[in-house]
């Protein structure tokens, strides 16, 4: 591994020009750092809404609330466990070496990012996946189509469950996924039974469509990496590294 020596900083050659100049180049990247820093605050604030107000939508309370509101007195808010309204499936094993580097669909495992990539999938868009292995008990939404590995648990819900209802469910209690894996050995695991076990409250499917509604549109403005605070994050931070290039790239051949 290289050393960096003390002589190596002391000949680096930085360009200095006018006071003046120098004030205005950091008063300028100031100002952009500041608006970054802000919109990373506000992103902080916005998740910390999110999260309160998700769980009190898929509370036992404003569910029947909201079920007697728009389905009437003869609606109900039943509690299932979770292997009487969804099918859970394995995936299929891959190894590092069936990888692509340029494959078109990603290969969900046990992490909470991705394997690699494929030229074939056995998991269609719009998933909820569970981590088996690993990271187990991790519960994310796949997008598009993926291939799932032996240690990702593919959840599919039956006629009457609105899936992104029981996706954000599963994220609620995320924390409780991960407690009832096994951790006495590596890597961590969780089983189907485990998951199957999970009880859930199960309203008419119109309020579970209002329900996911409304939470589809907190998590995009949080989570969403094409829209909302991320994405606006991402362009100022781009915003400001062309900014200080620019600002900082003095011609060393000008007087």
């Amino acid at each position: 591994m290289p050393n960096l020596y003390k002589k190596d900083i002391d000949n680096i050659l930085i360009p200095i020009p006018s006071l003046e100049i120098q004030e205005k180049v950091a008063e300028i990247l100031d100002k952009l750092t500041e608006y970054v820093t802000e919109l990373q605050n506000e992103l902080l604030l916005r998740n910390k809404q999110y999260n309160y107000y998700r769980n009190i939508l898929l509370s036992e309370e404003y569910l029947t609330k909201k079920t007697l509101e728009l389905c009437g007195e003869d609606a109900l808010v039943e509690f299932k466990q979770l292997k009487d309204i969804c099918k859970i499936v394995r995936g299929t094993r891959v190894t590092k070496k069936d990888l692509l580097s340029d494959g078109l669909y990603p290969v969900v495992s046990g992490g909470t990012g991705y394997m690699g990539y494929l030229n074939k999938y056995n998991g269609e868009e719009n998933t909820i996946t569970i981590a088996q292995y690993g990271m187990a008990g991790y519960v994310k939404w796949q997008n598009e189509k993926f291939w799932a590995n032996d240690v990702c648990f593919c959840v599919n819900p039956i006629d009457n469950v609105n899936k992104k209802y029981l996706y954000y469910f599963l994220v609620k209690n995320q924390d409780y996924l991960y407690s009832i894996s096994n951790r006495s050995a590596i890597p961590y695991s969780i089983s189907r039974d485990r998951i199957y076990d999970i009880q859930i409250p199960i309203p008419p499917l119109e309020v579970q469509n209002y329900i996911a509604s409304i939470l589809d549109q907190f998590h995009t403005l949080t989570n969403d990496l094409t829209q909302g605070l991320p994405k606006e994050i991402e362009l100022r931070q781009k915003q400001y590294e062309y900014y200080r290039e620019l600002l900082l790239s003095f011609d060393s051949n000008k007087e």
